[in-house]
């Protein structure tokens, strides 16, 4: 399937949201599990190790453990994290950033198409909405999660199928990320980046390759509506 088409008279404006680390404070979970995982296994992985992982899907993390880990029983060390965050999430569920609801209203009374494109697998996605009592389809148009796609952010093939499935073209689509891999899978499928910090600050490089960086998502709105109340709305 070709990903990324639409009607080319469609003028509509898309925002598609990453999830762990935009949405949720869900990052703060992956990083403690993952050095819950060095105590477990003896390990010494440092915190960018860590952060060459996210924006990854699964299947993407083991492949790279195999490679640069061989002696490393991949699937034991990342199941052991996978349930250390499932435990957590079960009992507490994640945080929702701040600003997500006010953002999320907003976009969605000024007309913007609105979808998610998170690498987490869909049965988690749906999971972390529900605790929250929030209903994963009713807030936007389309998802699209890790088993849709073949290959992984930085690879744009998630956001491109995202735009198709929200019926935008996907230079009139705005990407919030928070990952190097995310933002780079952006500005690789053609799309503007708002950077939003979170875990992991942005570099000079992420920036450069983004519209907007951002401490929260209250700033996007600002931003946004900014954006809005003049005649470069289209440049945002």
């Amino acid at each position: 399937m070709k990903t990324g088409n639409c009607p080319d008279g469609n003028n509509k404006k898309g925002i598609i949201f990453d999830m762990d680390g935009v949405i949720f404070d869900s990052e703060r979970i992956w990083k403690e599990g993952f050095f819950a995982a060095n105590e477990k296994f003896g390990l010494n992985f440092t915190e960018s190790e860590r952060q060459s992982y996210c924006g990854k899907d699964e299947y993407s993390i083991r492949k790279q453990i195999r490679t640069e880990h061989s002696y490393l029983n991949a699937d034991e060390y990342r199941d052991f994290i996978i349930n250390y965050f499932n435990d957590k999430l079960e009992r507490t569920g994640a945080e929702i950033k701040k600003g997500f609801l006010e953002l999320i209203s907003w976009l969605k009374a000024n007309d913007f198409a609105v979808g998610l494109a998170t690498s987490a697998q869909k049965s988690r996605a749906l999971k972390m909405f529900s605790k929250k009592g929030m209903d994963i389809y009713k807030i936007f148009d389309a998802v699209v999660c890790g088993d849709d796609v073949k290959i992984s952010k930085p690879n744009p093939e998630i956001f491109l199928l995202a735009a198709e499935r929200i019926n935008c073209l996907p230079a009139r689509c705005i990407v919030l990320e928070d990952s190097p891999n995310g933002i780079e899978a952006a500005r690789r499928a053609g799309m503007k980046a708002v950077v939003v910090k979170d875990l992991i600050p942005p570099t000079p490089e992420d920036v450069k390759k983004c519209v907007f960086c951002a401490d929260n998502l209250l700033q996007v709105l600002d931003y946004f509506k900014a954006c809005a109340a003049t005649a470069a709305q289209a440049d945002c």
